[in-house]
């Protein structure tokens, strides 16, 4: 699971050359960990390395959908609740809530899509946050939750990697483009 953190790292930068160690660093992961995934990528050739043993970035688009057929959102624990406020001013209430506190939190599926990209009619807000913070938040901002007809659903993630390379739009967390389209693919 950790693994996929490298994933992040790698496609969220993708021109940038990496030393191993700096790889590790970066994606939060142990260096034996990160030279077991990087001898993977060098065997499914998504990476190239140069004779200093620096690494970059080959195959992105083979590597992204790769890793998009094997991912689901579902992963995650989901946790589904009513409000009677509109998605946006829900966004707002839950950017408030969180920034106000320090609590790591983003929008993905159609609500970041919408954020970044601002297309979309949705009637349901999407966002990662940790689980300690979900009781609180819930109680706090007077969710009711349900098992049907949801107008909020929270991802606890199954990873801290969901808030790698988080977006600051209009003031709202938004998970990465990478992580906003494995999350749209599943």
């Amino acid at each position: 699971v950790k693994s996929t953190r490298i994933l992040r790292a790698l496609l969220c930068n993708p021109k940038k050359t990496w030393q191993l160690s700096q790889l590790a660093k970066e994606a939060a992961v142990s260096l034996g960990q990160a030279s077991n995934v990087k001898q993977k990528l060098l065997d499914y050739e998504f990476i190239v390395e140069d004779d200093f043993k620096k690494m970059v970035l080959k195959n992105m688009d083979s590597l992204l959908k790769k890793w998009s057929e094997s991912y689901s959102y579902r992963q995650n624990k989901i946790y589904n609740f009513y409000s009677l406020d509109t998605p946006q001013v829900t966004e707002g209430r839950i950017s408030e809530y969180c920034s106000s506190r320090n609590i790591p939190y983003a929008f993905t599926l159609t609500t970041g899509s919408d954020l970044i990209y601002p297309y979309l009619r949705y009637q349901r807000v999407f966002l990662y946050l940790n689980s300690k913070s979900i009781d609180d938040l819930s109680r706090d901002l007077q969710w009711k939750s349900v098992k049907t007809g949801p107008s909020i659903t929270v991802l606890e993630p199954y990873d801290e990697g969901v808030f790698y390379g988080i977006q600051d739009i209009g003031g709202k967390k938004v998970v990465s483009d990478i992580q906003l389209y494995l999350d749209l693919q599943s």
